[in-house]
This record gives C-alpha cells, sequence and structure tokens, in this order.
C-alpha cells in the first residue's frame, strides 16, 4: 500500500514534472468516422487497429452499457506481473469523468501522436476525440461530447482505458507517440495477454512505458 500511494503521489504531482516540456509528447485520443454501406460507425482508433492492423479477434466485456465498468474489465485483463499499475489505472478509470470537461463545439487539434501508422479507409474520417493535459485550469481530459455521444459504451470504455494507460505511460517518460500503448489496448480488447509468457506479456507494457511490478525478473528500465 506504500508504494502504491507513492505511485498516487506522484500522478498527483504530474502537472510540475511535466509543464515544461508537454507539447513535445503527444497526449491525445482519436476516432474514426466511417460512412459506407458495408460499415457504417464511429471506432476508437485502437479499436479500429486492433482488428484492422492487428488481425485480432475482439473478445467482447461482458458488461455492455457502462463505459467505465467496460474500461474497470479491459484493465482487469493485464498481466499478474503488472498488478500494481493496474490497481492505479482502475483508480484513474474511477476518477475519470471527474477530471473530464465535454465541450459540444469543442474542435480539439490534431496532437500528433499517432506515431508512423496513419491509415485512415476509404469513406472514413479521423477525428481527434479526447486531448490530456496537466496545463489545463479544471479538469485534466478535455472531451468532444459531440463525437463522444456517437460512440457505443464499448468504444467510449476503450477510449478511457487508452487514456488512463497513456497517463501512466507519459508519467514514467513515455514514448513520442502512442502507437506502442495503442498495442497494448489490442490486446487488452481481445484478452490476448491471457495466453501469453510472462516475458512475452511484459514486453509490449515496456516498449509503451507503462510501469510493472519491479521485481519482476523480465523488467528492462
Amino acid at each position: 500500500m506504500k508504494m502504491l500511494f507513492l505511485l498516487l503521489l506522484s500522478l498527483g504531482s504530474l502537472p510540475k514534472a511535466l509543464a515544461s516540456g508537454w507539447q513535445e509528447v503527444g497526449n491525445g485520443g482519436e476516432l474514426l468516422l466511417c460512412y459506407s454501406d458495408l460499415d457504417s460507425g464511429v471506432y476508437f482508433f485502437d479499436y479500429f487497429e486492433a482488428v484492422g492492423r492487428y488481425g485480432l479477434k475482439v473478445q467482447y466485456p461482458t458488461i455492455h452499457n457502462d463505459s467505465q465498468q467496460i474500461a474497470r474489465e479491459l484493465l482487469n485483463r493485464l498481466p499478474p506481473a503488472s498488478k500494481l499499475m493496474q490497481v492505479l489505472a482502475l483508480d484513474l478509470v474511477d476518477r475519470f469523468f471527474l477530471e473530464a470537461t465535454f465541450n459540444r463545439t469543442a474542435q480539439l487539434l490534431d496532437t500528433g501522436d499517432g506515431g508512423q501508422y496513419r491509415y485512415v479507409p476509404e469513406n472514413c474520417e479521423k477525428h481527434q476525440l479526447i486531448v490530456q493535459s496537466p496545463l489545463f485550469v479544471d479538469h485534466y481530459y478535455s472531451v468532444n461530447e459531440s463525437l463522444w455521444n456517437l460512440m457505443s459504451p464499448l468504444q467510449q470504455g476503450t477510449a478511457i482505458a487508452h487514456e488512463v494507460l497513456y497517463r501512466i505511460s507519459l508519467n514514467f517518460g513515455g514514448p513520442e507517440s502512442s502507437e506502442a500503448l495503442r498495442y497494448v489496448v489490442s490486446l487488452l480488447l481481445a484478452d490476448h495477454f491471457v495466453g501469453m509468457s510472462p516475458k512475452d506479456a511484459i514486453a509490449p507494457l515496456n516498449r509503451a512505458h507503462l510501469w510493472v511490478a519491479p521485481d519482476t525478473p523480465y523488467l528492462v528500465w
């Protein structure tokens, strides 16, 4: 509990730690709006990549109508070696709506954190859904409410899981793009960690700069 308290305290002091260089790091979540006879819908980009880029089969959560509960279920799929990081992520899920401001007219700028993979399918448009920053005055996440309301609870839950994991990643010196983080979320959507060895499970977490238990033998800082 002492270690968890220190981690929570660390995230609580995040604004001072990152205020000077925040804009050098991507910090937003994107979605796809698709319009066609075959596929019309709204997809969080991590979900699109899980299916369209990595060829994974999404294992749908048992809860279908509560975005926070869906995010919790996805995060509970993290491997055992990352238990303390999982507890921290779940705490951030509980606080998500308290720390978010929803604006129907917000036109959020692309944060440029997509990495090298920028494919957008024909008849689809990519939009910035969420931007997170400790520099906001009265909130941490800024959300385009009009786009948010177009999403299903599953897509919303995926977005919440992405944002809280990215927040942790940035606090631990996260990479310049969210690409590695999006791969982790893709694995969660497919419940893919359950069939991986401890070494293989921890590798994508390390690439995404996600904190895992410091006594894990395979951990490379």
